[in-house]
């Protein structure tokens, strides 16, 4: 499920950023700011609680290395379509 509404997540914050007007003044910054901390507080209202639980029960608990990784990943999967878009466009014009 989480793996679902992060896809859904990162699809509607490319939307919202494509919709914003050029017009509006607004620093760049500030989308992400908006949406990190959306997600701090959902993680920490739905997810945290469980999450302590079963480290206090003693399941095993990952290092960095899987975070990089699965981010790496989900970077990937956010990038693949674009390079395609750009590759399918490029190889047209030949």
């Amino acid at each position: 499920q989480t793996w679902r509404i992060t896809i859904f997540a990162t699809i509607a914050i490319f939307v919202i950023a494509y919709f914003i007007p050029e017009n509006i003044p607004m620093p760049n910054q500030l989308l992400p700011i908006i949406y990190s901390a959306i997600a701090i507080t959902l993680y920490k209202k739905y997810q945290q609680p469980d999450i302590e639980k079963q480290v206090a029960e003693g399941v095993a608990v990952h290092g960095w290395g899987r975070v990089i990784l699965i981010s790496l990943v989900g970077a990937i999967i956010t990038a693949l379509p674009a390079i395609l878009l750009v590759a399918f466009l490029i190889f047209e014009e030949m």
